[in-house]
């Protein structure tokens, strides 16, 4: 469903897309919303074909297996991609890159209290001996553990957003090489264009985002609507923030939606309101009192639109 706007989501496992992806959902987290395509557009992502395009010749077929391995190492996302996809979408691309975990642990800790997300590299050694790449996102804390978003879990027992100990956020950091292995810590942390951030509240919504894959992929959409009716946040003082927006208005946008949609029943019109109110609630979104009119009619436009789409 390319059309719309990136949620929280798996990549095709045959893409190696992780990059695109795991830029697509550290942008989410500072309110930028973006189509899969646009961001691997940005990100200057190499797919299998435009790979075999470039590296396979008619004598390549004497070689099978090498030519093979050239065009297979060529798909995905580099790291320079990655910066060009932040600084295109007008954020700042902060580099990580540390070889002591304790140290690590407390600039990853530093970039999340700043509210950046953190694009972070990891590595997978797999029993052929064969070492794999991968990209994935630091998107917060809950206690002593991190939220990762992982489009393509290395550890079997993670999700596409999951809980993850130091310990085990460590592992992934190790860097794999023929006589030697070491720990990096490496990646990019974003710093949005402006405050707007969901690091610092994702944990709020946690345990909705762990059980509704619907919430998760439609993220982005949500977020897309809400960017367009919210101008503020709830640390800008005398503002209303969404939460007294949704606790004041939600009868009003039921009654509203059920006028001019009488065919959706009103269950499916609360759901789409729960998960307008649990995106907001996310970024701490706000909107200026003078406003309030202007939001209270482009809300009930999005919520009638959201609604009807099946």
């Amino acid at each position: 469903m390319s059309y719309r706007p990136l949620g929280f989501e798996y990549q095709p496992d045959y893409e190696g897309s992780c990059g695109a992806y795991a830029l697509g959902h550290a942008l989410n987290l500072v309110a930028i919303t973006g189509e899969i395509d646009n961001h691997k557009y940005s990100s200057s992502y190499i797919s299998w074909s435009r790979s075999t395009e470039k590296n396979f010749s008619l004598s390549g077929l004497l070689h099978p297996i090498k030519t093979i391995s050239k065009i297979s190492d060529a798909i995905g996302t580099s790291e320079k991609g990655i910066q060009s996809g932040i600084k295109k979408s007008g954020c700042v691309p902060i580099s990580v890159d540390n070889y002591s975990e304790t140290e690590s642990q407390n600039i990853l800790n530093n970039l999340l209290d700043k509210s950046f997300p953190v694009i972070l590299h990891a590595s997978r050694k797999h029993n052929d001996g064969e070492i794999s790449s991968h990209w994935n996102v630091c998107a917060g804390r809950v206690g002593p553990k991190y939220i990762m978003i992982d489009s393509w879990p290395l550890l079997s027992n993670k999700n596409i957003i999951s809980l993850y100990t130091w310990v085990e956020l460590s592992r992934r950091s190790i860097v794999y090489e023929e006589n030697s292995n070491y720990f990096q810590l490496y990646g990019f942390a974003v710093q949005p264009k402006d405050k707007i951030s969901a690091v610092p509240h994702l944990h709020k919504v946690l345990s909705q985002l762990f059980r509704d894959e619907s919430l998760r992929e439609w993220w982005g959409y949500y977020l897309e609507d809400l960017r367009y009716i919210f101008d503020k946040t709830g640390d800008d003082g005398d503002v209303i923030t969404a939460k007294d927006f949704f606790a004041n208005y939600s009868k009003l946008f039921i009654e509203n939606v059920s006028f001019w949609n009488p065919d959706v029943e009103k269950s499916r019109i609360q759901k789409e309101l729960n998960n307008y109110s649990l995106v907001a609630e996310a970024y701490n979104f706000a909107i200026s009192k003078s406003r309030l009119d202007e939001a209270l009619i482009s809300f009930t436009a999005a919520l009638i639109t959201a609604s009807q789409i099946e």
